[in-house]
């Protein structure tokens, strides 16, 4: 079998060798051509294949290269794991009459027009809302609705271009400059953000996992870092967020082998109302606050999954608590960063930024300076312990 692997994410992110050391299917690595020395460093010949992609954005390109491995060599699947790339793939599979994903599936998954329709469509709440594509699709929803609202794009991630809106003078500073085509609306949701996630094998729910952020995704427009932490089994809203989720993956196209990252509001009066659904991985150290509580690392179960390959099954499945923190970067030329942090409740510290890097503020939620991931007996310790190692950070980083 010979697989065709849709893949804009660097070997650190996807060690495709390692996650298929048993067997000897053949992947065809296609990838900006950007990590294509790091591939070729890596993988052996013959069993991998890597295909350069100059400008990834340019999907002719993309698809010419396909058709053109296709008619050389027959390829049986198609994998795709980041947000961005899972449609693309979908057109593909349909294009070559191949099992995965489907084009809806994806589209119910990614474009949050979308989603939301049909998650209507399902009786699951979610904001008003309405589709955008000019400046006065945002002043006709205001004039109907009340500020706050949130403008964001229909296909975007990381809550890229994303803007919380409080009244008209917010608006016209807020979105000039800025190409609203395929964009969405909806009134902004007081409450809590939780994010649940998890792992689908062969249509079964393999694990599920629920979370709550402490400063929401959108607060690295601010300086605040993004963090989130797992939620502990005796908590009201543990057992209501896996209900909730389980209801909405049955109602949804959900593909056979996944992971999903979900994210929701928890109104003060505790109704849940839908943000927004993902049929794939967690971004920033979400998914290896999961492989700590879990012992499974999602995505390459997921990959695997996908081969149709047996994964082993990890028996360190852990009680403690785990939260993660993306540390945000201030601006100015950052001179010096903590190379280690003295708290022994730190299971891992990732050091992204170099000395001498200028910084104008973080430009997406997993955009960071340096990841921190802890461990605690209660929420009370992990959230504690999480403001307590992002305030160390940013009191011992210099920028000048």
């Amino acid at each position: 079998m010979t697989i065709l692997f849709l893949n804009s994410s660097s070997y650190s992110h996807t060690p495709i060798d390692k996650w298929t050391d048993d067997t000897d299917e053949t992947i065809i690595c296609i990838t900006p051509a950007k990590n294509v020395a790091e591939y070729k460093e890596k993988l052996s010949e013959g069993k991998f294949e890597i295909v350069a992609i100059k400008d990834w954005e340019d999907k002719t390109t993309i698809d010419i290269a396909i058709n053109t491995i296709y008619n050389k060599k027959i390829f049986n699947k198609v994998i795709s794991m980041r947000e961005k790339d899972i449609i693309h793939a979908a057109y593909i599979r349909e294009h070559f009459e191949l099992m995965g994903q489907t084009i809806s599936s994806a589209m119910a998954f990614r474009d949050k027009y979308v989603m939301k329709n049909l998650a209507i469509q399902n009786n699951i709440k979610v904001p008003i809302f309405s589709k955008v594509n000019t400046f006065f699709d945002v002043v006709n929803f205001t004039n109907k609705n009340k500020f706050p609202v949130v403008v964001k794009p229909r296909l975007g991630a990381g809550s890229v271009d994303t803007f919380i809106i409080n009244n008209s003078l917010e608006m016209e500073e807020n979105l000039r400059g800025v190409d609203l085509k395929n964009f969405i609306i909806e009134e902004f949701i007081d409450g809590s953000i939780f994010h649940v996630d998890g792992l689908i094998k062969d249509g079964e729910i393999e694990f599920i996992i629920p979370s709550k952020y402490i400063n929401e995704c959108i607060e690295y427009k601010i300086g605040k870092s993004t963090s989130s932490f797992t939620l502990e089994k005796n908590n009201i809203l543990y057992t209501k967020l896996i209900k909730y989720t389980l209801i909405l993956l049955k109602k949804f196209p959900t593909p056979q082998n996944t992971t999903f990252h979900l994210e929701v509001f928890i109104t003060h009066d505790g109704e849940i109302i839908l943000c927004e659904v993902a049929s794939r991985t967690a971004g920033g150290k979400i998914p290896k606050c999961i492989e700590y509580r879990t012992g499974t690392d999602m995505n390459r179960t997921w990959f695997r999954n996908q081969l149709g390959l047996l994964t082993e099954e990890n028996s360190v499945k852990r009680e403690m608590l785990y939260g993660s923190i993306q540390c945000a970067p201030k601006h100015g030329k950052l001179t010096s960063i903590p190379k280690e942090l003295p708290f022994d409740w730190v299971k891992l510290y990732e050091v992204y930024a170099k000395e001498g890097d200028f910084y104008q503020g973080a430009t997406s939620s997993v955009f960071a300076i340096a990841s921190v991931i802890v461990e605690g007996e209660s929420e009370q310790d992990v959230t504690k312990r999480l403001n307590q190692v992002d305030e160390y950070i940013k009191l011992n980083t210099i920028y000048i």
